[in-house]
């Protein structure tokens, strides 16, 4: 390799760190076993900075226009080789991580149950420490026991991701520990573009909040590049256990500073307030909130932004977004947006009795999805900003193939900060296209002019969305007798537009009665709820779990 970029100069920033030896020599040996992979990385990466999409992206994030930052070249980034190399070490190691954090929640099982082991006291002391979730002690404890009592489960592959959600609450008790590894070993397509980022954007003595630590991969990060301080918040205790495990073993071995991160255990739309009142007055010169789904389905993600400005985490302005004035986060927020898109499709293949009632990977089961029309976006979010999180849109399209429309492909592309984006289906694991399934299938012809509404709260599932589809007659008049909708029950569709009227206090939410483009108009409202039901296209879901 030519320039500042060879294996040489990783070797070269490795041994001046100042690490342990077999620090030194984990890294380097992991360096030589992923010296290929690398290569790759970058060689990917170089080959996305064309005008071509560079284009593409600004097509997909309007809200930026020529305003949006041209990528760098893969060595104008600061020790991104260390770094990747550091992420690397931490995936060959995590099956130890994992033995490591289920040991410590066997302690703390010992010391709630009997309170006399004395390691297990260690790791309640850690879970409470600064913690103010509940003024009840025995509520603790209870929540404690029952995250124990699922802690093997947390490592546990599922076949489907419904299982996932069916045996939890998200908002309540977090993402399987499973989850966050996985976004960790998502390398290409979701850790190493946080990484780019972190290392373009994060200066000297900054300090950085993160909502949804996981593994603390990207706090980690932070701390590398310089950043005095990282606080990263966890709601799953099991989760937050392994990412002490992680930055226990990283700072031990001199890869990053004793101190520098701090893991608290809490709910993010209680940080400061509620939970952990000690940062009150605690102000975060980067935020990062790394949790990003298609659609912003089952996220809190921009829950969690608003609450940071409320609460003063962040310094902010106001501007005027659309006659209203917003809040605006001075703090540099990553990722920078998230754009998503709605496209008419037909599945084929699939013979299934209910294609709706379960998260199935298509391409094991022999279906294909089939495009019917070109994408629009139909949601734009900037992260950086307090946006409403919940959505309502009637978008206009024109077939351009022949088929049977009996469900909508929903796809999201996010942009960092540094201008790169990730893209639809670019990831393993979460933000690949989502497919919603229809209750009857429409017969389309090149040419036909179809509407489809869609709507729903950031936060929901995919049975909560009120999603509708009408195809209009040549006069441009709704055809009343060519619709359909979600394929949920009839009773579960009516009570979505209910609770969806209530929470946004509006009335007849996707009347697609009325003719025209309304894309994009959003209230401010945000839900807690939780369901379970859709189907998506993602590869990930036959993956064995990390052996120890």
């Amino acid at each position: 390799m030519s320039g500042g970029f060879s294996k040489e100069n990783i070797v070269d920033e490795i041994t001046a760190k100042g690490l342990s030896d077999g620090m030194q020599k984990e890294l380097l040996r992991v360096l030589d076993k992923e010296w290929p992979s690398i290569v790759k990385l970058r060689e990917s990466f170089n080959s996305k900075r064309t005008n071509k999409n560079y284009i593409k992206l600004k097509r997909h994030f309007p809200i930026f226009n020529d305003a949006t930052t041209k990528l760098k070249k893969f060595e104008d980034y600061s020790n991104i080789g260390y770094m990747i190399v550091v992420s690397k070490l931490i995936i060959h190691k995590m099956g130890e991580f994992r033995e490591s954090t289920v040991k410590k929640m066997e302690h703390l099982r010992n010391f709630i149950y009997e309170s006399g082991d004395a390691e297990g006291k260690k790791v309640y002391d850690f879970l409470t420490a600064n913690n103010t979730r509940v003024d009840d002690i025995d509520f603790l404890i209870k929540e404690l026991q029952n995250a124990i009592h699922v802690v093997k489960k947390e490592f546990q592959a599922y076949n489907f991701e419904t299982e996932a959600y069916e045996q939890r609450s998200i908002e309540q008790v977090g993402m399987e520990t499973n989850d966050a590894i996985k976004c960790l070993t998502d390398f290409s397509g979701r850790t190493f573009p946080f990484l780019r980022t972190i290392s373009s954007e994060i200066k000297a003595g900054d300090t950085v909040l993160e909502l949804g630590l996981g593994t603390g991969i990207l706090s980690i990060a932070a701390v590398m590049c310089g950043a005095k301080e990282a606080v990263g918040i966890e709601l799953n205790p099991v989760t937050c256990m392994l990412a002490k495990s992680i930055a226990d073993y990283l700072e031990s071995n001199g890869v990053i500073r004793k101190g520098s991160i701090t893991i608290l255990w809490g709910n993010f739309l209680k940080f400061a307030t509620e939970e952990h009142k000690s940062y009150r007055n605690k102000r975060f010169d980067i935020l990062i909130s790394e949790n990003i789904y298609t659609g912003m389905f089952y996220e809190l993600q921009m829950q969690g932004i608003k609450h940071s400005l409320d609460a003063g985490l962040i310094k902010s302005t106001q501007e005027l977004d659309h006659g209203m004035l917003t809040n605006v986060s001075l703090a540099k927020v990553i990722p920078k947006a998230l754009s998503s898109m709605l496209q008419p499709a037909e599945i084929t293949g699939y013979k299934g009795k209910n294609i709706a009632e379960t998260l199935i990977d298509l391409k094991n089961v022999g279906a294909k999805v089939v495009t019917l029309a070109t994408e629009r976006i139909y949601d734009q979010i900037r992260m950086y900003a307090e946006e409403p999180s919940n959505i309502e849109s009637i978008t206009k399209f024109k077939i351009q193939k022949n088929g049977m429309l009996n469900c909508i492909d929903i796809s999201s592309q996010v942009c960092m900060m540094d201008g790169d984006y990730i893209s639809r289906n670019e990831n393993k694991f979460l933000s690949n296209d989502s497919v919603l399934m229809l209750n009857k299938p429409i017969k389309v012809v090149h040419g036909d002019i179809i509407l489809v509404g869609i709507a729903y709260n950031g936060g929901d599932s995919m049975d909560d969305v009120i999603l509708e589809v009408r195809k209009l007659n040549a006069d441009g008049s709704v055809n009343i007798d060519y619709g359909a909708r979600l394929a949920i029950p009839e009773e579960k569709h009516r009570e979505n537009k209910r609770r969806f009227e209530i929470k946004n206090s509006c009335k007849q939410p996707l009347n697609l009665m009325r003719l025209g483009d309304y894309e994009v108009s959003r209230s401010a409202s945000f839900y807690e709820g939780y369901e379970r039901v859709w189907l998506a296209d993602i590869d990930y879901i036959n993956e064995k779990p990390y052996s120890v």
